[in-house]
């Protein structure tokens, strides 16, 4: 058994960030199919990468109040482990090609008050991701507030905006591609096609 997981191949990982509203699922559907259809075997998760996307409770933007420092540690070192057990041993043992995952590690730095996380707790969240696998793109679904706020109302225009401009700074960190959701479904999933398309191409 330690033989064939020392055999076994890291998949490729590719993310779809975004806020809520933003077009995620839609963007998500499209790109499993696309690297379906392209003869990849492919794993899909939410934000945990060890439970399957139709048991997972993200927390609410309007959840409990923000967890003490202490709290926030150990909130953040859990997740940690989770993602290291995922990266090198779970998706390696389903032999996947590609995983694909909505939000991902990175969330937490664009929407801390999902995670119950203080600011203090952020510095951990990118020292610790840099020690996790990098993943090889990430699909940015980008969305004017107003769309957004009309899709699901959650979150006020102003955090949509600010939560835009945060995943758009971590472009320097992370290889991020905008699509642009804002408009008709046959616009966003001919940006979507042509992105996997390109990825799945330079692959080979």
């Amino acid at each position: 058994m330690l033989r064939a997981w020392r055999l076994a191949r890291a998949p490729a990982l590719i993310q779809v960030v975004g806020p809520d509203g933003a077009g995620k699922g839609v963007v998500s559907r499209d790109a499993v199919m696309l690297l379906e259809s392209a003869g990849l075997r492919v794993g899909v998760f939410h934000f945990d990468p060890l439970a399957a996307p139709r048991d997972i409770v993200v927390g609410s933007p309007h959840g409990s109040s923000v967890r003490g420092a202490m709290l926030g540690v150990l909130s953040v070192g859990r997740r940690f482990l989770r993602y290291l057990v995922a990266q090198l041993y779970y998706w390696r043992r389903e032999q996947w090609d590609v995983v694909l995952q909505e939000r991902g590690w990175w969330d937490q730095i664009v929407d801390p008050t999902r995670y119950r996380l203080a600011s203090s707790s952020l510095r951990l969240v990118r020292t610790l991701g840099r020690c996790l696998a990098r993943p090889s793109l990430v699909i940015f679904c980008l969305c004017p507030p107003g769309r957004a706020v009309m899709r699901k109302p959650e979150l006020s225009c102003h955090e949509y905006a600010n939560q835009n401009s945060r995943w758009q700074a971590l472009s320097r960190d992370l290889p991020l591609y905008e699509v642009d959701t804002g408009g008709d479904i046959d616009s966003t999933r001919a940006q979507v096609a042509a992105l996997i398309n390109t990825w799945v191409g330079s692959r080979k």
